[in-house]
């Protein structure tokens, strides 16, 4: 099961932290499939975003996240690239026009190419 609780996200500004989320809250159980909707600026990517541990720099996340007991924000680089890779993942609202974070850039490259 993956789960977010309580979930803050603060983006560091020059006046001081810009708050990008707050308060989020949700539950996935094993084999189920979760659609997020909203209004644009809503929270939905930058919710995701965090969940997968692919923030922009200065971005500052507290709460909990569990994905089967383990907390997410705590993963270290190689169990981060397997939670991405194999358990989880996200499909933007227009994927056609949007690069995945995860992905290097050559991955696009060569797509185009073959």
């Amino acid at each position: 099961m993956l789960e977010l609780r309580d979930l803050d996200v603060e983006l560091a500004g020059p006046r001081g932290p810009v708050p990008l989320l707050s308060g989020v809250s949700l539950s996935v159980a094993e084999g189920e499939a979760l659609g997020i909707v909203g209004e644009s600026g809503s929270g939905k990517s930058m919710t995701l975003r965090t969940m997968l541990r692919t923030l922009p720099r200065g971005a500052r996340p507290t709460g909990s996240i569990t994905y089967r007991g383990e907390d997410v924000l705590g993963y270290g680089r190689e169990q981060l690239r397997r939670f991405r890779a194999e358990e989880v993942s996200m499909i933007s609202q227009n994927p056609q026009a949007a690069l995945n974070p995860v992905h290097r850039i050559r991955t696009y490259m060569v797509e185009g190419v073959q």
